[in-house]
């Protein structure tokens, strides 16, 4: 065709193949138009024109020609800056650095003092709803709906944490009883006993952000005899230390283990923690208290440690006449 079927403006024509079109010198000598014009004139065939327009809109808004110009202006300079090297650079970036950090840990702190603040009053909220549930518990109307939402607020948070600066000499002793009441529903809960790791752990997220040491809780569940409340802290001969209650004893360790395992079976330490929800290291230590009783006898192999029923020591012999 010479010429366009839709316009009747002439078609040129030129060797392709002959084009080097990363050379723009190279491209003009071998194309060269028989009619100098200003204009360019597309024809969309199948279609597509709406699409080019919206490209070429684009790009004429964008002016890219106008910021490659700019950037060409650009001088740049390979002069040395005295400032930015040797002692003084050294200098200038540790205090940078120090600049950011403090506006770093200034941000941090508002943040901190805005999630106190909100603390606070959810505490807040959390004692006042107990005080509500105490007075239910006092009248006799206690649920088991209404001791486990007790337990809750009580995860919630310490109204009023005991601190050195408030207890002074007292402070031991007064934690003591603070730590005896946070602990009565968790220790009714965890079946009379708690290793002093676990306590921690909740007793100091409880406090929110006045925390104690572990050896203000060692220090405190020392007191929990000398005090008469009703619980005490016992250490188990391999070193680990638990608080347990008065009214828990060893006997019902004893009888709650060997009632697992006559009615599932032989159990290694692992599967009866998962029974009785409680760690592997304190059902460990429980399991071998009562194998010195004798109630219970152990198998060791190359799967493990499983525990069984002591079925000689409640074995009948039978005398012949």
């Amino acid at each position: 065709m010479i010429k366009c079927e839709m316009c009747e403006a002439d078609l040129r024509s030129f060797d392709v193949n002959n084009l080097d079109f990363e050379n723009d010198a190279e491209t003009s000598k071998n194309f060269k138009p028989t009619v100098k014009s200003d204009f360019v004139r597309l024809a969309f065939r199948d279609g597509g024109s709406n699409a080019f327009y919206e490209k070429l809109k684009s790009a004429m808004a964008a002016k890219e020609w106008e910021k490659v110009h700019e950037t060409s202006n650009i001088k740049v300079t390979s002069d040395f800056d005295p400032g930015l090297g040797g002692l003084v650079g050294i200098i200038r970036n540790a205090e940078q650095s120090q600049k950011e950090q403090k506006e770093t840990l200034n941000q941090a702190f508002k943040d901190l003092d805005g999630l106190m603040a909100n603390t606070s009053e959810m505490v807040k909220l959390a004692e006042s709803i107990r005080n509500k549930l105490s007075k239910e518990l006092d009248s006799g109307t206690s649920t088991d709906e209404t001791s486990a939402f007790r337990t809750y607020l009580i995860e919630l948070g310490i109204p009023n944490p005991v601190t050195k600066d408030s207890a002074g000499s007292t402070y031991h002793k007064e934690l003591a009883r603070q730590l005896a009441e946070f602990l009565d529903n968790f220790l009714e809960k965890e079946k009379g006993m708690m290793s002093l790791t676990d306590i921690y752990c909740l007793f100091n997220r409880a406090r929110g952000v006045a925390l104690i040491s572990p050896e203000d809780l060692y220090k405190a569940c020392s007191q929990f005899e000398h005090l008469n409340l009703p619980m005490r802290l016992r250490k188990f001969s391999s070193g680990l230390m638990v608080v347990e209650s008065v009214h828990h004893s060893d006997e019902q360790i004893a009888q709650r283990i060997l009632h697992h395992i006559k009615t599932k079976g032989p159990l290694t330490a692992i599967e009866l923690a998962s029974l009785d929800k409680m760690s592997v290291v304190l059902v460990n230590e429980q399991l071998q208290m009562v194998e010195e009783k004798g109630l219970i006898c152990k198998d060791e192999s190359v799967e493990g440690v499983r525990f069984y029923d002591n079925l000689i020591i409640n074995f009948r012999w039978e005398r012949n006449n």
